[in-house]
C-alpha cells in the first residue's frame, strides 16, 4: 500500500478559505468549493484563532492578522449592505420580512438578515412552522379539547 503525499497550501490560499468562511460561508461549503477536507479548513480555523497561519510553526505577523480581520470585516458589512439595499426596494411588515428571509435563506445566514432587518430569528423560525403546518391543523386542534 503506498503511502499518500500530504498535499501543502500557501499561507494565501488558507487566508482566502478563511476569508470566505468569515464572510458567512459554511467551512463544509467552502471545502467543497475549493476541494478541500472540511477537517482541514475547520483546523485552519483554530490556528487562525490562536495566531497560527502556517503549517511550518510560523506566527503571523500582527500587520497581517490585523489585515486578515479587517478582509472579513469588510466582507461581512458589504453582505449586511447587500441585504439592506435589496430589501429596502421589496418589503414593508414583518411578515413581509419573514417571507423575504425565507426566500433569501440559501445566499445568506438566517441570523444575519433578521439582525439587519430587526427581527427576531426565533420569530421567522415561528413563521416557517407555521407556514408549513397545513391550514386546519391549529383548528383540529382547537375542537378536539
Amino acid at each position: 500500500m503506498e503511502k499518500s503525499r500530504q498535499a501543502r497550501y500557501t499561507n494565501e490560499f488558507k487566508l482566502e478559505a478563511l476569508r470566505m468562511v468569515g464572510a458567512g460561508q459554511s467551512i463544509a461549503a467552502v471545502a467543497a468549493i475549493l476541494g478541500i477536507s472540511s477537517k482541514t479548513l475547520y483546523n485552519w480555523s483554530k490556528a487562525q484563532q490562536a495566531g497560527w497561519l502556517s503549517g511550518a510553526g510560523v506566527r503571523a505577523s500582527p500587520e497581517q492578522m490585523e489585515l486578515a480581520r479587517l478582509r472579513a470585516e469588510l466582507s461581512k458589512t458589504k453582505m449586511e449592505l447587500a441585504i439592506v439595499k435589496k430589501l429596502q426596494r421589496t418589503c414593508a411588515g414583518v411578515g413581509m420580512k419573514y417571507a423575504w428571509i425565507d426566500r433569501n435563506r440559501l445566499g445568506w445566514q438566517v441570523s444575519m438578515m433578521c439582525e439587519q432587518l430587526e427581527v427576531s430569528s426565533s420569530g421567522y423560525h415561528q413563521y416557517v412552522r407555521r407556514k408549513e403546518r397545513p391550514q386546519g391543523a391549529l383548528w383540529s386542534r382547537r375542537v378536539s379539547r
